[in-house]
């Protein structure tokens, strides 16, 4: 048996709803060759669930099983020409102080995903993305260890299936691959990405800016969505909550038609995506309760713990909030955050 497991580990601060629930057996690897040499003992539990830094997880129950965290830690230059730069991140490292290095030593490309939470090795799996840019554009590899077998295998960007939130390892029979770094390909000249109206107006905005570098692009993202989303250190949450639904065009022209002022995005191959925190805002629902959780009173995409919400409170809400939808737009729409 693995010394450092912990029994009946309260896992309230180890993800970010903060449900006051209980695992098993825990244990946090510091070293991928620790996982690799413990992954036999490891793979013998019946249940195993690994973790990051808890922001897209939302436990709903004790665990009656093994939570592995994942704490893994390095940063790697690996090459680099006049162009680029290839860099090799360690997934337990957190998502934006990656970001910040990049800034740092002026790799570009990922300062619009600013202050998204959560760990490098999460943000491959949902193909997280904001302010017009998704990670999917910047990654070269991902590279996994396939608990059934032991082997560590490489997969290419084709080969991850990026879509809109969402690729090859949020599908259920590719759970037995587990990420344990990233490579990401980074550019060494900063070209601002503005193509989300919101950002590029908040920057156009500010007449004391005379020139936009990645710093000021990083600095207003973190302005923007600070104003929008809560600290989950002081108000429980899980970021957005819902994805925002991908319509074909037809659906989208149908509602579009009966709801004129319903935000959109054009993405290739003719289909849209909808903000669905327009349609809960819509509904009246910003502020909404059930006991101790709710619908976020500045932002209808983020459902909050008050401070003593409870799982079943929080499974009502989303069922009020997926009828509602449902009922008015004709939409069902779909949790992002993984509930286990």
């Amino acid at each position: 048996m693995i010394n450092s497991y912990e029994y009946n580990k309260p896992l309230c601060s180890l993800h970010t709803m903060h449900f006051p629930v209980k695992a098993d057996y825990y244990i946090q690897i510091k070293d991928k060759k620790e996982l690799i040499e413990h992954l036999s003992e490891i793979s013998e539990f019946e249940k195993i669930y690994y973790l990051g830094e808890g922001s897209n997880t939302i436990f709903l129950k004790d665990f009656s099983g093994l939570v592995v965290h994942l704490k893994t830690k390095g940063i790697q230059l690996i090459s680099e020409n006049k162009k680029e730069v290839k860099v090799e991140v360690e997934a337990g490292e957190n998502w934006h102080d990656f970001v910040k290095t990049c800034i740092q030593n002026q790799w570009f490309g990922l300062e619009n995903l600013t202050l998204i939470p959560g760990s490098v090795g999460a943000a491959p799996v949902q193909n997280i993305g904001a302010y017009g840019v998704e990670v999917k554009d910047f990654i070269e590899l991902v590279q996994c260890i396939d608990i059934n077998t032991g082997k560590l295998i490489e997969l290419t960007n084709e080969e991850c299936l990026f879509r809109y939130r969402n690729s090859i390892f949020k599908q259920q029979e590719n759970k037995h691959l587990i990420i344990t770094s990233v490579i990401f390909r980074l550019n060494k000249q900063f070209i601002p990405n503005l193509s989300y109206q919101e950002l590029a107006n908040f920057i156009q905005d500010d007449e004391n800016i005379t020139s936009i570098t990645a710093e000021l692009v990083s600095d207003c993202v973190r302005q923007l969505r600070q104003k929008k989303l809560p600290d989950p250190k002081v108000l429980g949450n899980s970021g957005s909550f819902f994805h925002n639904p991908i319509l074909n065009q037809n659906d989208w022209q149908i509602l579009k038609n009966r709801f004129k002022d319903i935000p959109s995005y054009k993405l290739e191959d003719y289909h849209y995506k909808v903000a669905a925190g327009w349609m809960i805002d819509q509904l009246g629902l910003k502020g909404f309760r059930v006991g101790d959780m709710g619908v976020h009173d500045w932002q209808a995409l983020v459902l909050v713990n008050h401070g003593k919400g409870m799982p079943n409170e929080l499974l009502k809400l989303i069922a009020i909030i997926k009828d509602a939808v449902c009922n008015q737009f004709n939409i069902a729409l779909t949790v992002e955050p993984n509930l286990v």
